[in-house]
């Protein structure tokens, strides 16, 4: 049987490893992250990740706050009626 991934831990994973090593003029981004616990196979985890880690790298990279405001990143991940969102 194929290994299963919970992407909950999955993503949380990548978020807070990134969030972690990225500090800003105003600190360590604000991240809200509300993610379900939906098991994936190997073909689903590993393009999720790579997905997960670009946009939140790139959001570290190039958000750009209003002035005396620290980023703010909001991810969610959720089943809706059998279907990724």
């Amino acid at each position: 049987m194929p290994e299963k991934v919970d992407a909950h831990t999955l993503i949380t994973t990548i978020i807070h490893t990134l969030a972690t090593s990225t500090r800003g003029a105003s600190g360590t981004p604000e991240m809200t992250v509300e993610v379900e616990h939906l098991w994936l196979g190997a073909d689903q985890a590993v393009p999720l990740a790579l997905i997960v880690n670009e946009l939140v790298s790139n959001s570290f990279l190039h958000g750009r706050p209003p002035a005396a405001e620290g980023l703010r990143v909001r991810i969610e991940c959720r089943n809706k009626m059998g279907t990724y969102n």
